[in-house]
């Protein structure tokens, strides 16, 4: 895990990193308040000090816990239940898992469960998992009448997902451009990887990640989004389906890269 994390650090300096996450905040539509967790997370003793120590990569998941629960402590940062296109978005990741149930799926980034309540329509019970304490309670203040949803408070990369699995779905949805930013992309491969084993034969993992503004003008993902679905065919998914969702709105064009893998 230090090499994968020494591997991050040497291939991007610190200001790339800086920059990509920026530019990753700056597409949902933060202040740069909340750029913070780009400045706590990157200036730790260990860049460019050799592989990260564990209390490193440890400062680093506190980072994003703290940053993410900054955002939700004063309310919904990216008005996730007023937005048009975020409804709409949800709406459209529903309809490309088509016609199929689900005994049990994990979701991870559930913020205040708007799209918890919709996949629970297609699954017998859903455990979603953020890791700021403000989103998971706002969550439980929505879902009361919602008792095959069990919220907790977790981070994906320090949960132990075979010691709750098997799931049949997973739900990776404007998550794992996060953990890359704060973990690297092989360290969070190596979760992925325990995801994979979690997950029952045949079973699903939908993801979706906003485009960035260079890849809304263009109309076409570049590397800088499909690297996620990259990790997540290395690590043994199929990619069953995939496409760009567009939505408009003021204006300003919106769209992100949804795909439906499935373990074979």
């Amino acid at each position: 895990m230090a090499k994968a994390l020494q591997g991050w650090f040497e291939e991007f300096p610190p200001r790339v990193r800086l920059r990509r996450i920026r530019a990753r905040l700056s597409n949902r539509l933060l202040s740069a308040r909340r750029l913070m967790l780009a400045t706590k997370a990157y200036t730790l003793k260990a860049v460019g000090a050799g592989a990260p120590s564990v209390s490193a990569r440890d400062e680093m998941g506190r980072a994003l816990q703290e940053e993410c629960e900054s955002l939700w402590k004063n309310g919904d940062p990216w008005d996730l239940a007023g937005s048009e296109y975020e409804q709409k978005k949800y709406i459209r990741q529903l309809e490309l898992l088509g016609d199929r149930r689900y005994q049990s799926a994990l979701e991870i980034g559930s913020a205040n469960a708007c799209f918890s309540r919709m996949v629970s329509r297609i699954a017998g019970k859903v455990l979603a998992l953020d890791i700021s304490e403000s989103a998971i309670a706002r969550a439980r203040e929505t879902c009361v009448g919602f008792p095959n949803i069990e919220f907790r408070v977790a981070n994906i990369m320090d949960f132990d997902v075979a010691a709750e699995g098997p799931f049949d779905l997973i739900v990776l949805s404007e998550t794992i451009y996060y953990l890359v930013a704060a973990y690297g992309a092989d360290d969070v491969a190596s979760q992925v990887k325990r995801l994979y084993a979690a997950t029952k034969e045949g079973g699903s993992m939908l993801m979706a990640n906003g485009l960035l503004k260079h890849e809304r003008r263009t109309g076409e993902a570049s590397t800088a989004t499909t690297k996620y679905r990259d990790i997540v065919l290395q690590c043994g998914f199929k990619l069953e389906r995939e496409e760009i969702f567009w939505h408009t709105h003021d204006g300003e064009r919106h769209g992100a890269l949804m795909g439906v893998f499935r373990k074979p």
